[in-house]
């Protein structure tokens, strides 16, 4: 008899459980599932500060990077040469204020114009580790070249960034 009654107390704990998992089961099943896309997390993503001379081109243009697992952060000083990569560090604290994160690399944009100290301010930026972009004509001559399509010599058309 007692054995009789040990069987029954199992089979009810097995039935009790089963229950149980059928309820979890139900619940999960009604919950509603979550339409939040998943982002990369910044801390996994590769930081670039690009710090440019113009204020509205280059901002414009780097702006516009969409490279997957890549975080682009453009700032436009209006300053030229010396003056901007003296600039860079306050900016480069301001922004990792706001990220919450340093930046893998940080760059500097500047037409070379006929700034008297333009060897200087590349010289002065490489050694304070940041990596240099200058345009020889102008910036936005180069982002016309470009965008420019050129099939042998003929044009064909202009690419327009929205």
């Amino acid at each position: 008899m007692a054995k009789q009654r040990r069987k029954e107390v199992e089979q009810a704990k097995l039935c009790a459980e089963r229950k149980a998992e059928l309820q979890r089961k139900k619940a999960r099943l009604s919950e509603e599932p979550s339409m939040e896309r998943s982002y990369t997390s910044t801390s996994m993503m590769k930081r670039i500060l690009v710090v440019a001379e113009g204020e509205n081109t280059e901002y414009s243009y780097f702006s516009k990077f969409r490279i997957p697992g890549v975080l682009v952060v453009p700032v436009g000083v209006g300053v030229g040469t010396m003056s901007l990569v003296k600039e860079v560090e306050r900016i480069r604290a301001k922004n990792i204020r706001k990220y919450h994160c340093d930046f893998d690399e940080t760059w500097v944009v500047f037409d070379k114009d006929e700034y008297p100290d333009f060897v200087e301010a590349i010289k002065y930026a490489e050694s304070c580790g940041y990596k240099v972009a200058y345009s020889n004509q102008a910036f936005e001559y180069w982002l016309l070249l470009h965008l420019i399509i050129i099939r042998g010599n003929r044009w064909i058309g202009v690419i327009i960034l929205r």
